[in-house]
């Protein structure tokens, strides 16, 4: 099984998130509201999209990332999507974890689309090895 959401716009930058975090007061840091703050963004949209579905079996995740311009570099755009992305698909029970056993792996692709910035999530169901 395969299934899809779209992810309107773009989320902050890898960069930007180490950034974030360096601003800190005692335990808190800013980078620690920003990956809270983008979760739960993500959370409606994933449970909006797959109304009802956990997948239980182990998947792969294609993402497919449309950027408005080609001035960030390719894995400072991955990188925290894909942490707040897993990490969300797990809050909204779309998946019982984000570890090796239920996330085997995952594809990038990046295009440009300067007036419609998206990513595309596909969740794809494969068979457990082992």
């Amino acid at each position: 099984m395969r299934y899809k959401v779209i992810i309107p716009g773009r989320m902050s930058s890898l960069n930007q998130y180490i950034d974030a975090l360096k601003i800190r007061r005692g335990r808190w840091s800013k980078g620690g509201d920003m990956k809270k703050a983008d979760i739960e963004m993500l959370v409606p949209i994933f449970q909006e999209a797959l109304k009802g579905i956990t997948v239980h079996t182990p998947i792969r995740i294609e993402y497919t990332f449309y950027e408005q311009s080609a001035k960030r570099d390719l894995d400072n755009i991955a990188g925290y999507a894909h942490k707040c992305i897993q990490d969300a698909l797990q809050e909204a029970g779309i998946i019982p974890n984000d570890s090796w056993g239920y996330v085997t792996g995952f594809t990038d692709n990046f295009y440009i689309s300067k007036d419609n910035p998206r990513i595309v999530v596909e969740l794809i169901e494969v068979e457990s090895e082992g």
